[in-house]
């Protein structure tokens, strides 16, 4: 007959193995902030390398570490970076990030100057 399985082809599940497959699909996933992580990691790669960096270099020092998994990493890291709730990073232009902070001191430099 057309379109028939012989029944040697034919997976025999349990009752046991379909229970155990619905438990592992309603397990509550893990909620992480992918977003924070990256900010976190972009704050410590600006803090450690001590002045202003293009985001593509920042990029390459977060793949170094592996924590970036999207298909564009680049962007990934330049839209956080830009987005960054805690106003961390300051826009110097044509992708160059440098910390607030920073900028904080040099104008406390510049007062204890005057």
């Amino acid at each position: 007959m057309k379109g028939k399985k012989p029944k040697q082809e034919y997976k025999v599940i349990d009752a046991d193995t379909k229970k155990e497959s619905a438990e592992k699909k309603t397990e509550p996933k893990k909620q992480v902030s992918t977003a924070e992580s990256h900010r976190e990691i972009c704050y410590k790669i600006l803090k450690e390398f001590g002045k202003p960096m293009h985001y593509k270099k920042v990029m390459e020092e977060v793949l170094k570490i592996g924590e970036s998994k999207g298909l564009t990493p680049q962007n990934t890291i330049f839209a956080r970076m830009s987005t960054d709730t805690k106003k961390r990073f300051k826009v110097l232009g044509k992708g160059m990030f440098s910390l607030t902070e920073w900028d904080n001191k040099t104008q406390e430099v510049k007062a204890n100057a005057i």
